[in-house]
Formats: structure tokens, C-alpha cells, sequence
């Protein structure tokens, strides 16, 4: 009987332990603000470089891309990645959506600064973790075509 009390002891003991391990890590990774919103401590977000776009030439061949992530996370590839782009785009430049990656690409026909907003959302593939996630960014970009 006291060898069965004991087992009873440790196995509660453990599972003590358990649920207070998992409620410490919600905890840990956000917190409440004075204007009771919540914060997330880890900051796991979805990014957009902060990038400066060659300057392309009309009627030249144009290249260039951006890569997004996902800010304090290891693995940026357990992800969906949905990207919108919004504003001015030259005459003749496509926007490919690969994967992370926004690449522009073309023969520009038109001169001009194009100014132009990309949005972010991504979607983890993989159940949810405790760690608060900003699924959405977004960041203005321009590209700068010039004359020969």
C-alpha cells in the first residue's frame, strides 16, 4: 500500500510538472500591455527586406527580386507564403511569385520612379506552437527606370 501511495505521488508529481512547464511557455512567449492587447515576447513575424532596387534602363533587360521570412524562426520554410503587390509596376516588367521569393523581371517600356507596395501573409504548414505569430507585414518598394 505505501509502495502504490508513492508511485501515485510521483506520477501526479509529474504531471504537475508537465502543466506547469506548458503553462509557463504561453506565458513566457506573450505578454498582456497596459492596454490589456497581447504582446508576443518571442516576436515571430512574418518579413520583408528592407531593399533599394537597381535602377533599370528602357528597353533593357530588368532583374531583380526580394526575399521574405519569417523573423525568429528557424524554419522559414514551414510556411506558406501569399504575396499582393499594389501600385505602379513599369510597362513590361512581370512579377513572379516563387515560394519567398517576388522577383521583377522584363524589358521596361516606360521611364519613370514606379512606386509600389508588396503585402505579406503566411500561413504555418505545421500545427500551431505557444508562440504568438504576426502573420502579416507589408513594406513600399520603388523601382527607377531610366533612358538610355
Amino acid at each position: 500500500m505505501k509502495v502504490s501511495c508513492i508511485i501515485k505521488a510521483y506520477r501526479f508529481r509529474q504531471l504537475l510538472y508537465i502543466l506547469l512547464f506548458s503553462l509557463n511557455a504561453i506565458f513566457i512567449s506573450c505578454r498582456v500591455d497596459e492596454d490589456f492587447n497581447l504582446e508576443c515576447i518571442g516576436n515571430v513575424k512574418a518579413s520583408l527586406p528592407s531593399h533599394q532596387f537597381k535602377k533599370g534602363y528602357i528597353d533593357q533587360y530588368y532583374d531583380d527580386k526580394i526575399i521574405a521570412s519569417v523573423d525568429n524562426e528557424p524554419h522559414d520554410d514551414y510556411y506558406d507564403y501569399y504575396f499582393t503587390v499594389e501600385g505602379r509596376i513599369p510597362s513590361g516588367i512581370e512579377i513572379v511569385y516563387d515560394f519567398r521569393t517576388v522577383s521583377f523581371q522584363g524589358i521596361p517600356t516606360q521611364t519613370g520612379r514606379f512606386k509600389f507596395k508588396v503585402y505579406l501573409d503566411i500561413d504555418r504548414r505545421y500545427p500551431e506552437s505557444l508562440i504568438c505569430i504576426d502573420y502579416s507585414t507589408s513594406r513600399e518598394y520603388d523601382i527607377e527606370i531610366l533612358s538610355n
